[in-house]
């Protein structure tokens, strides 16, 4: 049977997520992208967050690009990995990119 070694407890409903590297992406629902940094599974840390417009239902990432699909307000596409880093949780939009509903 699986055993549990860590878990984190999100801001939010975590709905989705996807891990790549030491990253986990979580769609926190109503409190948006959550990035967890699981590179110790016994105390995983969150490095960065990012509200959507809506809820954050879906999360995938392809080509360097992290895809939230949030309901009846469309999609948000950030540039993934190194933007959560770069104090992307602190609103500073230089480092990141993001489209809403199909317009840049």
């Amino acid at each position: 049977a699986p055993v549990e070694v860590g878990s984190w407890v999100t801001p939010g409903l975590a709905y989705d997520i996807e891990v790549e590297g030491n990253l986990a992406y979580i769609a926190d629902l109503y409190r948006g992208v959550q990035v967890i940094d699981v590179s110790t599974p016994s105390a995983p840390q969150p490095v960065g967050s990012s509200d959507t417009p809506g809820y954050a239902e879906g999360i995938s990432l392809a080509d360097g690009l992290l895809f939230a699909a949030h309901g009846s307000t469309g999609l948000s596409i950030f540039l993934a990995c190194h933007i959560f880093f770069d104090d992307f949780e602190t609103g500073d939009t230089t480092v990141w990119t993001s489209t809403v509903g199909g317009t840049p």
